[in-house]
């Protein structure tokens, strides 16, 4: 998350707050907001990129309540002190937040295109209008002003950059899987 300096300190803390009330547990119980990685495989890569980036020097705080030690269970961490660090180019698969603070909206944009990566992004902000003019200026495959991203099997779907490339769901979608052969009918 890349967060503006005079909101960073206060969003920080209630960020930890609502982290603080997952529920880690059975993916299937309802009441579970916490789920497993997919596999150990999975979990070792996460645990892998943890230690690289303590190696270079991040700081990585755990948060939220305890995790079971059985299964394939990550305990959430917030990382900070990203800025100049190479593992900040990698995605984590996991409940891994990383917290950038920047002065101006200039630096936000600069930062979130750095990123080798670009399926989809969000900004929220009291003005509109002015939260469409970033978005526009970021190079994100889907991107929502003041909201949750979600995909929809109406609207077209997918990334830019290391994040892919076409469309998936919707018209776009169905040709993206496609194999047209033409035809001339007028022989």
């Amino acid at each position: 998350m890349i967060l503006m300096d005079a909101i960073y300190d206060k969003f920080l803390v209630r960020y930890k707050e609502e982290v603080q009330k997952l529920k880690a547990g059975d993916p299937k119980d309802p009441s579970t907001t916490l789920g497993p990685l997919i596999s150990q495989a999975a979990l070792d890569r996460l645990n892998q990129q943890v230690a690289e980036a303590k190696k270079q020097g991040v700081s990585i705080e755990t948060i939220g309540a305890p995790v079971p030690k059985q299964g394939f269970f990550f305990q959430p961490i917030l990382m900070t002190g990203l800025e100049g660090k190479e593992v900040r180019k990698e995605e984590f698969f996991g409940p891994v937040s990383q917290f950038y603070r920047v002065k101006t909206i200039r630096e936000a944009i600069d930062l979130a295109n750095e990123s080798e990566y670009g399926l989809s992004g969000s900004v929220h902000t009291a003005n509109e209008a002015h939260g469409l003019e970033i978005a526009q200026a970021i190079d994100s495959g889907s991107f929502v002003v003041n909201s949750a991203f979600f995909t929809s099997p109406n609207a077209p779907f997918g990334g830019v950059k290391n994040s892919g490339y076409g469309r998936d769901l919707a018209h776009d979608g169905i040709l993206e899987f496609m194999n047209l052969k033409l035809i001339n009918l007028h022989k």
